[in-house]
Parts: C-alpha cells; structure tokens; sequence
C-alpha cells in the first residue's frame, strides 16, 4: 500500500502487485462495513480509471458505498501499472486471463477470506473475465456469486458503414501494421483510446474480435465451449442505445448466447426502458445520472442473486 485518498464518502488505497516482470497497479476502494468483494477490469485501449473519478466518483466508490470492497485492476502496461506498453513490451491477452486476473483475486482472497467475490467488466474486460472463467479460476469459481458486463461483446459482427471504416479497415488493419511498426498499439496517439496497448495484446484482441470461432491462441480451447460446460453465476448485460459499434446490443447478445449462461439478462440502457438518458459506450460508466440511475437497479440486482454462486 502506497498511498490512500479519500472520496466525499468513501477511501481509497494503491496496491501494487508483482505478477512475474509486470507491477501491476490496484487501487482499492474501501466500504464502511464490508459484505463481499468486486474486482473491475477495463476494456481494450483504456485503464482502471473508467470505473472511477480523480474526485473519486463512478461505479468502484459507488459500489463501495453499498458494501463492497471493490478492487480496479490496471492490466500490464496500462494506466499506472509498470512497465507501460511500448516496443518490446511482453504482455498478451493470454498473460491477462491465466495470471493477471488470476493473481489479482488470490490478493482479494488473501486480504478478505469470508467475503464473496463479483466480477464486473467493461467493453473487452468482460470478455476477460469469460476467458479466465472459462480456464483459470476453477478453484474460485465457488465464491463468485455474479458477474456485471458493460458494453461487452467478443466479437463485433454489426453490419454498418461505421463498422466496415472504423472497425474493419483502419483498426483491423491500417493501425495493425502501424502498431507493427511502432512496436505497441499507439491508441492515445491515435486518439482513439485513453491507453496505448501492448502490440501482443492488441493483436490478439484483434483476432478474436474479427474471428468466427472464440479459440485460444497458446493452447487447444474453444473458450465458448468451455464456458457452456462449466455454467456461470447470474451475469448482468448492459447495453446503451447510443453504443452503436463497441457495444451494439446485437453484439452484447451474441456474446450471452456464446457463453451459454442460463442465468443471464440483458438491461437496455434507454430512456424508453425507463432509464434517465440513452447511455452510449463510455458514459454507461461515466455519466453523472448513472449513480441515481442504473448504478442502484445494479446494486439491487446483485442483492436479489441467491447467494449460491453456481
């Protein structure tokens, strides 16, 4: 623990955490009188700081309020964890699903043994989290009682010109030999992300987003199928009306049909399903209506899980 700061409720620490060559940073909200654990993990081209305000707003210290210890991961390379990405920079997606998150929850575990663990996960974070459900935590897999996804989907199958520029052509493919050459992804330079990427990480999320058939890169798994088998904890979708491309529902469904999750719902983030405003990709986490709007109905859903995990 290096330093501690205090939001107009609740406090915060930094941790650091020594996973292998990377320190990873943690910043760990505190609740007055702890029930249960959340861990965050950002999405593609961003940092923990999604999930929280340099005035210590945002989901992680509301979520504290409400009870839970909630720690924000910056994976490897992000934010203020070390080294930042740049040329020769190690880390991949593989790293973040077998050991990052993995060690991040054995550190919560350690810290608070009785509680519960959710997991909640923004844009490719949530697909993380599948991932490493999927073939890295069997032995936690009893304490996590739910899973939160915002705007997240593995693969973007959307068929508009938005898409096809965007997507297909400039980050598929034109930024994929610029990140060749510059030796990691450049997306703050780039201006089309709050973080620069490892080039391993960066390709791979490229692979997956563009492939048919979800397949790790190290070994032979088919991660969809191996979810399907295992089954999962009550998962929560949110999808914004204004999320068009990095979150479009039809993608967010696609994802909940791939995992196979019998115990799965999808929130429409609308004014016309009785919602404060039409949330787009970012500002479902940012917006300042979030903490009376969709950030309780989150909170009440989690409480209205049976407490039996699978």
């Amino acid at each position: 623990m290096t330093s501690q700061t205090t939001s107009p409720l609740v406090q915060s620490s930094d941790l650091h955490l020594q996973v292998e060559d990377q320190r990873l940073f943690i910043k760990q909200w505190h609740a007055p009188t702890p029930k249960a654990m959340m861990l965050c993990v950002h999405g593609a081209m961003e940092n923990g700081k999604i999930f929280y305000s340099k005035g210590g707003r945002g989901f992680a210290p509301f979520m504290a309020q409400q009870g839970y210890e909630v720690f924000v991961v910056d994976l490897s390379g992000r934010g203020r964890s070390e080294p930042t990405a740049g040329k020769g920079h190690r880390a991949d997606q593989t790293f973040a699903i077998t050991t990052e998150i993995p060690a991040v929850l054995i550190l919560m575990q350690e810290k608070f043994p009785s509680l519960s663990l959710h997991l909640a996960g923004h844009s490719w974070g949530g697909v993380l989290i599948l991932a490493a459900m999927a073939r890295s935590l069997e032995s936690l897999r009893p304490k996590i009682k739910s899973m939160i996804f915002f705007g997240s989907k593995r693969s973007l199958k959307i068929k508009t010109l938005q898409k096809r520029i965007q997507v297909d052509i400039f980050w598929s493919r034109i930024f994929r030999l610029y990140a060749q050459l510059k030796g990691y992804f450049p997306a703050k330079e780039l201006r089309i992300g709050s973080d620069n990427e490892p080039l391993a990480f960066y390709t791979q999320v490229v692979d997956w987003v563009n492939a048919e058939a979800w397949q790790a890169h190290d070994i032979p798994l088919d991660y969809a199928a191996a979810l399907q088998k295992i089954g999962l904890p009550p998962t929560l979708y949110l999808a914004g009306k204004k999320d068009l491309l990095l979150g479009h529902i039809d993608d967010v469904k696609r994802l909940k049909a791939e995992t196979g999750a019998a115990k799965a719902e999808i929130w429409w983030l609308a004014k016309s399903a009785g919602f404060q405003k039409d949330y787009g990709h970012i500002d479902m986490l940012t917006a300042r209506s979030s903490v009376n709007d969709h950030f309780p109905k989150i909170s009440e859903w989690i409480d209205n899980q049976p407490d039996n995990g699978f």
